[in-house]
């Protein structure tokens, strides 16, 4: 998660213009973070691109509601490729 976080909170502050000071492991990406359901899903597809990661068919966009929850995505997944 060492490295994981800070890019993970790059991409959200860059694109989306939320404060880095707001975006912690337990930060909600709806409510605390105020981002919409497409942009979550925006969200999923930049991190894709950026950890070099498969989307898994049929992937619950919907379970993923913390920044820990992308996290633990990315980790689960960056070793698949």
């Amino acid at each position: 998660m060492e490295e994981i976080l800070p890019k993970l909170k790059k991409i959200i502050s860059d694109n989306f213009g939320v404060s880095e000071n707001l975006i912690v492991p337990e930060a909600h990406l709806l409510t605390d973070l105020n981002l919409s359901e497409i942009e979550t899903t925006d969200l999923i597809s930049l991190i894709s691109k950026e950890f070099k990661l498969h989307l898994p068919e049929g992937l619950e966009i919907d379970s993923m509601q913390t920044v820990q929850d992308l996290v633990l995505f990315i980790e689960q997944n960056i070793n698949e490729l």
